[in-house]
């Protein structure tokens, strides 16, 4: 088993960005920019059985029993490709095969989770996709979220609230 250690200061988007369907404040931190000389708090880890790394055509897959964690999230897939851009910034992450993107009381399935840097747009998409957490649930066939705009649209909707209230399916206020 390959195991991929980075720091979060440069990898840390990644998950970063996968996990803002769970909560906007984790992108707030990603966004953060920081200060010259110093160290991130803690590391970004991704495990997989492989790992392929394409310098010249500028992406990465990690394949088999992926698992992306740090201190605030998990994300788990059997497949994710990191396509970059000038400089080696990121341009796309696609997570392909039993997508589970998790946080303390949140939690996001799909068959697929898509992320375009350019855009700042988040797509998961499954039969259902799902985001859950105590105040809610909502499924659909496609969930996308415009970051930016902290903006959700659910193709073919289901969404399930609990008796006692809040209406925020992200989990915010």
């Amino acid at each position: 088993m390959l195991n991929i250690c980075l720091a979060r200061v440069s990898a840390g988007i990644v998950v970063l960005v996968m996990s803002v369907l769970l909560s906007s404040s984790c992108l707030a931190q990603a966004a953060t920019p920081k200060k010259a000389g110093k160290s991130a708090k803690s590391d970004l880890v991704i495990t997989s059985d492989t790992l392929t790394y394409d310098y010249e055509k500028k992406f990465a897959i990690f394949q088999g029993h992926v698992v992306v964690s740090d201190p605030t999230m998990k994300l788990i897939g059997d497949k994710m490709t990191v396509y970059f851009g000038l400089e080696n910034s990121i341009e796309t992450i696609v997570a392909v095969g039993h997508v589970v993107i998790k946080q303390v009381g949140k939690t996001a399935k799909g068959d697929k989770a898509s992320y375009s840097a350019d855009q700042e747009v988040l797509v998961l998409t499954g039969v259902p996709a799902t985001i859950a957490s105590a105040s809610g649930t909502a499924t659909g066939k496609k969930i996308t979220y415009w970051i930016n705009e902290d903006r959700v649209v659910i193709d073919r909707a289901t969404m399930t609230l609990p008796s006692k209230g809040q209406t925020n399916i992200l989990g915010t206020k």
